[in-house]
């Protein structure tokens, strides 16, 4: 399978470019910083990895590298950064769907451990229910 990666060098990215390496993947890994990602690689370097320097902000760096592969998978940012990851988010949707054409795919990845929900309670004798009150009922 040929893999387009975005992110590869943060916490799910290196989990992923792991797992496809494992799985004798091609993976095309599209980062801000080559020296960033060959510190996060084994040695030697898997012939399966093609590295392609690039704003990940900018469609179209992103749609013209991501043509040709079955998948692309977007790893980077950080829910965090608010409106910043959101048009991150955006900008590899509408690149996927340039570039990958009908039948395309795309897998987001982010950490849910990273959402802060403070109204909301969990309820261990109610598992299945999380309550907007700060108390759980007794």
């Amino acid at each position: 399978m040929k893999i387009f990666l975005l992110g590869a060098t943060g916490n799910s990215g290196r989990r992923i470019l792991r797992l496809a390496f494992q799985r004798a993947h091609e993976v095309t890994a599209f980062v801000r910083d080559e020296t960033k990602l060959l510190s996060v690689v084994d040695r030697p370097i898997p012939p399966n990895l093609h590295v392609f320097i690039g704003d990940a902000s900018k469609s179209a760096d992103i749609a013209r590298v991501m043509v040709g592969h079955d998948v692309a998978i977007n790893a980077a940012g950080l829910v965090t950064e608010g409106s910043t990851f959101t048009q991150l988010v955006q900008t590899v949707v509408d690149s996927a769907i340039a570039s990958l054409g009908e039948g395309g795919r795309l897998w987001q990845f982010g950490g849910a451990a990273v959402l802060e929900v403070p109204t909301l309670t969990f309820c261990p004798e109610w598992p299945w229910r999380l309550l907007s009150s700060k108390r759980c009922p007794s």
